[in-house]
């Protein structure tokens, strides 16, 4: 008899002990079990196998195994644990969240391949039937496993044509498990990549430290200087010797370009893992993990966990993006930081990239915790391009209220004039962000939460971002019933609508969360502006960074002040690295090109500093910035939020928190407070934020759990939810 610990994925820090009958089948950590909780079946994770138990009490025994799990290497099991204990997260819920595939109940489908036989190729001649014929001819010339429903282009009887040919032996059929990609199997392509010369001394710098197991690096560069062409070549180095690779990237939008430049040289041995893949797709990929068919994964922040047994590097590219943290649900990971973490534990390789590194990634650089790589070229014979910064004041003082200066319209078109392509970037999506009565002066705000509603034009709907409300937009003032309803703040469909009033004949791209919403919208417009198909590109900041037009000659920012307003002390470093990418779209290819920066605030240091490509400049001023402030990477935050739907409950519920961590002397505790948005669907919002030193926090954490509790962070309550966000980006 072996006792098994199960951990339910639930709010709660304990685990359970069931029994299982060891003469049944093989079972393994990791593994998804059925077990009875609380009088009803659930699903669950196993985290531990042991012959005996110290537990008094009846023990149940495991209901059944879940037979499509796979069996997980010892280094992804630590690699989650950490997450745990790091993140302060139920290990269940943990579970959950990074391999929630070790629960998948469906089997992959069977699908029926066919192949003409040597019989069938001396005998075709002899064939009197049309039909059957043709299907031979077909079969001959392709002369390998096809899917059997490929022949539907010939006949649409065809399964019982086949069914004929079969039975005199001129073709052979069989079942297979749906796969990825069935006839390149595992094939490997050899380097087609030739690197400059400066690319090639910093691979093979690269290759011979992990060779002489120094594996930690951080690589960056100018825009466009060809980072992922070394890192691709240090891939390949990495899978000629049998081992694993996981590339993660921090935007769906930008996995179908990654895929593509690896699948140029790992054709059939690469797949993608992202959440808009459906079950089956996962289920596929999985399987063909399992058969070691699999040996790239390329994906965003869930790929990092994907059950690869002989990882060899692990790839993290534009690794200062926020979406790299987890925001939604529990545990609050950086798939950055985690990506560290499970590098060390698998004793695998690690590649950090971006032209903008993150400060907690430059301040490791100047404690030499990475090997540190800059590439100074760009990879084609392209310039940087020609930076101009528009001071938008004197702009509205020419011409009030302007959207689009008239130098910005001025280079557009003689760009348009000579076929070249132009991007524009505004990063508000919507018509308008404020709907404002200019007689009341009331906003038209969400009844669920305390933010403007936002004006879509194309559906005439007034919209929350944060909780999905809809209403029809009115001109009519439902305060004052005054028809004096105004639209301020511009948005992507506006800047989209002003476009196609400038330039009537050019086609145009909106590039934004309402145009990408479907599964394939957002590869479809990429590749149709890739392809020349539309001559300007304008979204919000998914099209700032990772994405290489060859026809682009013309980058502009509408308004570089959006992000820099809010209450954020990385509002700085955000929107130099918002701009600083961005200006590296234009140019990439071609040896003339421009970046137009519009500001009304042109004296602010970092956008200053981003159109001077002063880079070196820009993180010495961050650092000692976040020194004098004893803000990351100097110091460690915690937030802890609460939220619910009566204020004085969450208020009093907070408070008693804050006078518990008073008890820690060497802390600083920011608030509570009211969050910025102080409610989000119907839910009122506090939070407080704790500064710690980087050297005590395990101390710290012990006293979270011993002195406040975990309990408080698993407690089931109608009247509030707490969490504990460590390492928080978001502070809204």
């Amino acid at each position: 008899m072996l006792y098994i610990k199960v951990s339910i994925p639930i709010l709660l820090f304990k685990t359970f002990i069931y029994s299982y009958d060891k003469s049944e089948k093989k079972i393994f950590v990791g593994q998804g079990a059925l077990v009875e909780f609380n009088n009803r079946k659930v699903d669950g994770f196993i985290i531990d196998i042991s012959k005996k138990t110290d537990f008094k009490s009846k023990i149940s025994p495991i209901l059944s195994l879940n037979k499509n799990s796979i069996e997980l290497s010892k280094e992804l099991i630590k690699t989650i644990n950490w997450i745990s204990n790091y993140y302060i997260s139920p290990i269940g819920k943990t579970l959950k969240a990074t391999i929630p595939y070790q629960l998948y109940k469906n089997t992959i489908n069977k699908v029926k391949y066919i192949k003409i036989t040597s019989l069938g190729i001396q005998n075709i001649n002899t064939v009197k039937f049309d039909k059957q014929l043709a299907i031979l001819n077909y079969l001959k010339e392709k002369n390998i496993f096809l899917t059997i429903s490929d022949l539907n282009i010939i006949s649409k009887s065809y399964l019982q044509i086949c069914k004929s040919l079969e039975k005199k032996k001129y073709v052979f059929i069989e079942e297979r498990d749906s796969s990825l990609n069935i006839n390149n199997g595992n094939d490997f392509i050899k380097d087609s990549i030739e690197l400059n010369i400066e690319q090639n001394n910093i691979y093979n710098n690269i290759i011979e430290k992990i060779n002489n197991n120094d594996k930690k690096f951080i690589l960056s560069g100018v825009p466009g200087c060809g980072k992922t062409e070394v890192y691709v070549q240090i891939i390949s180095q990495i899978i000629k010797n049998n081992k694993q690779a996981i590339v993660l990237v921090p935007e769906i939008s930008l996995i179908n370009q990654t895929y593509l430049r690896l699948n140029k040289i790992f054709k059939g041995c690469i797949a993608v893992w992202h959440s808009k893949l459906s079950l089956k797709e996962k289920t596929i990929t999985l399987n063909e993990i399992k058969k070691n068919n699999i040996q790239i994964i390329v994906g965003v922040r869930s790929a990092l966990f994907v059950p690869f047994n002989n990882l060899g590097i692990i790839v993290v590219d534009e690794e200062q993006e926020n979406s790299y943290k987890q925001t939604g649900q529990a545990p609050f990971y950086n798939a950055r930081d985690v990506a560290i973490i499970r590098s060390k534990f698998s004793d695998c390789s690690l590649i950090l990239c971006s032209a903008t590194l993150s400060l907690e990634s430059f301040y490791n650089i100047k404690n030499n915790k990475f090997n540190y790589y800059y590439i100074n070229n760009r990879f084609y014979e392209s310039n940087t391009p020609h930076i101009q910064l528009i001071n938008m004041e004197r702009e509205f003082y020419k011409n009030k209220n302007p959207i689009l200066s008239q130098f910005l319209i001025e280079r557009m078109r003689e760009t348009l004039d000579k076929n070249e392509q132009i991007i524009l970037l505004q990063n508000r999506r919507s018509y308008s962000y404020i709907v404002k009565c200019t007689n009341c002066e009331k906003n038209s705000n969400c009844p669920n939460c305390n933010v403007s509603l936002k004006y879509h034009k194309n559906q005439n709907l007034l919209k929350c971002h944060h909780c999905d409300y809809k209403q029809l937009f009115n001109k009519i003032c439902k305060q004052c019933n005054k028809n004096s309803i105004k639209l301020y703040g511009i948005g992507t469909q506006k800047i989209e609508e002003i476009l196609h009033k400038l330039f009537t004949t050019s086609t145009i791209l909106r590039y934004d969360k309402d145009t990408t919403a479907n599964k394939n919208s957002f590869v479809d417009i990429l590749n149709k502006f890739d392809n020349q198909e539309a001559d300007i590109l304008i979204g919000t900041q998914m099209i700032a960074k990772g994405l290489d037009f060859k026809n682009v000659s013309l980058v502009a920012i509408v308004n570089a002040d959006l992000g820099m307003m809010l209450p954020d002390f990385r509002s700085g470093e955000k929107t130099f690295q918002l701009l600083y990418q961005f200006i590296g779209r234009a140019g990439r290819h071609k040896k003339n090109s421009k970046a137009i920066i519009q500001s009304y605030n042109v004296q602010d240091e970092y956008i200053k500093f981003a159109c001077e490509n002063k880079l070196d400049d820009y993180y010495q001023y961050a650092l000692d910035e976040r020194k004098d402030l004893n803000y990351p990477p100097f110091s460690r935050l915690i937030k802890i939020n609460i939220s619910g739907r009566n204020k004085k409950i969450i208020f009093d519920k907070i408070n008693i928190i804050y006078k518990k961590l008073t008890l820690y002397k060497d802390i600083i505790i920011l608030g509570p407070t009211e969050c910025p948005i102080e409610k989000i669907n119907n839910l009122f919002r506090y939070h407080l934020i704790i500064k710690n030193s980087k050297n005590d926090w395990i101390n710290f954490y012990k006293f979270i759990i011993n002195t406040i509790g975990l309990n408080e962070f698993e407690t089931k309550s109608k009247k509030f939810k707490l969490s504990i966000d460590v390492d928080p980006i978001s502070f809204l």
